[in-house]
């Protein structure tokens, strides 16, 4: 077929090979026409808002579909370990993407906004580009530091409400030092001891390495392939910690997804939009 080496190593279809690009009826192509893929706790909950709001653009049935993220994603096939094309479109069409519109104005768009996406940038643009390879991305940023102090705080009201008991305010009257209790992780962890554990993480991937002068490590494939394990790191208490300071590394994921959009023939200058989010959380 003429769909190129990406088509070839990661993606399977049944039937027509043709419809990968350009399906038919041309409808899925709009459902969904964008994906908001992050960053988390960068205002992607608000621009979720404020899109949904508009006459002509519809979402999924939530949010945050998930349905991309690694852990979820059902759609590979046993025997060949490719992404199953038409079965992921059967699924969003049937299941994630209800709203009628699409398919019957066509002048209305769909998105969904899963900020996971940007971060787990190794697998999920396969899936979602062996998918929905027209769809064009969305990427919201906010400065780094905040954004990982602001996570901090989304996982320490986590575990207030899953555990029940003081109100985060409460909580938080209740620091000492700056240490708090997450308490489902059974141990007192302080902001920069968070950030510390994932600090070892990525020197453990070789995110953070001093062996390759760094003018020659950004953008290698060295680089890539430290980034890739430590997105695959599984080392309990820290990867429940979410990776505070690896999801504020945004140029390792834009990057990653660029190289994504040039491997389908896609301009990246044209199909991503990065747009930086002050004052919205």
């Amino acid at each position: 077929n003429g769909n190129g080496p990406f088509f070839e190593n990661h993606c399977q279809m049944t039937h027509d090979e043709s419809q990968w690009m350009v399906p038919d009826p041309n409808w899925q192509s709009r459902t969904p026409y964008f994906l908001l893929i992050g960053a988390k706790k960068a205002g992607t909950t608000t621009l979720f808002s404020w899109l949904r709001s508009h006459p002509q653009i519809v979402s999924g049935i939530r949010k945050e579909l998930l349905y991309f993220l690694p852990d979820r994603f059902e759609r590979i096939s046993p025997e060949t370990g490719k992404v199953q094309v038409e079965k992921v479109r059967q699924d969003l069409y049937q299941d994630e993407f209800v709203d009628p519109k699409t398919r019957i104005h066509p002048d209305t768009i769909a998105f969904e906004a899963t900020p996971g996406y940007l971060f787990l940038s190794t697998k999920s643009r396969i899936s979602i580009l062996c998918s929905v390879p027209w769809v064009k991305l969305l990427v919201t940023l906010r400065d780094p530091v905040d954004r990982c102090f602001s996570n901090y705080n989304f996982l320490l009201d986590y575990q207030v409400k899953r555990k029940g008991g003081l109100s985060i305010s409460q909580k938080r009257m209740k620091q000492n030092n700056g240490t708090v209790l997450l308490m489902h992780l059974g141990k007192t962890l302080s902001f920069e001891e968070m950030v510390e554990m994932d600090f070892a993480d990525l020197r453990e991937s070789g995110v953070i390495q001093d062996v390759i002068p760094p003018e020659k490590f950004a953008g290698s494939a060295e680089e890539q392939e430290a980034w890739t394990r430590y997105q695959e790191m599984d080392n309990g208490m820290s990867k429940f910690l979410d990776r505070p300071v690896g999801r504020s590394l945004y140029v390792l994921q834009i990057l990653e997804w660029q190289r994504g959009l040039r491997e389908i023939g896609r301009d990246p200058a044209t199909e991503m939009l990065i747009v930086r989010n002050r004052g919205l959380d």
